[in-house]
């Protein structure tokens, strides 16, 4: 998996690539893109996204699993918003609005149809 964009500060938009997502039936496809931002919030609070996985569904859908990394000794929260969106609609996908101290593996996973998701 390959990470590009971003600023030197840790926020803004970045993509990750994956060399190709391995489908149910354990084939890998093409590359799978996706591209997530990371909002002055996120940074302030010492809380990153990780992208853990991307695997293609086998029906033109796929599935972006993520974590995240925060790095404070207390939970932090982040509500739906500005910092912490997905695109395209519906900004809220299910993903953490509280982050507990730690690195957390597979946190939450979101489906869609392929193309960005931001």
């Amino acid at each position: 998996m390959s990470l590009s964009g971003g600023n030197p500060n840790g926020t803004g938009s970045f993509t990750a690539t994956c060399a190709g997502a391995i489908n149910v039936a354990g084939s890998t496809s093409a590359p799978v893109s996706v591209s997530y931002s990371v909002g002055t919030a996120v940074i302030d609070a010492a809380s990153r996204p990780v992208i853990e996985c991307v695997v293609t569904n086998g029906d033109g859908t796929y599935t972006a699993r993520f974590g995240y990394s925060n790095h404070n000794s207390a939970a932090v929260t982040i509500l739906m918003g500005t910092n912490n969106k997905l695109t395209p609609s519906p900004i809220d996908r299910g993903q953490t609005t509280q982050f507990e101290p730690g690195r957390k593996v597979n946190a939450f996973q979101v489906t869609w149809s392929g193309g960005n998701l931001v």
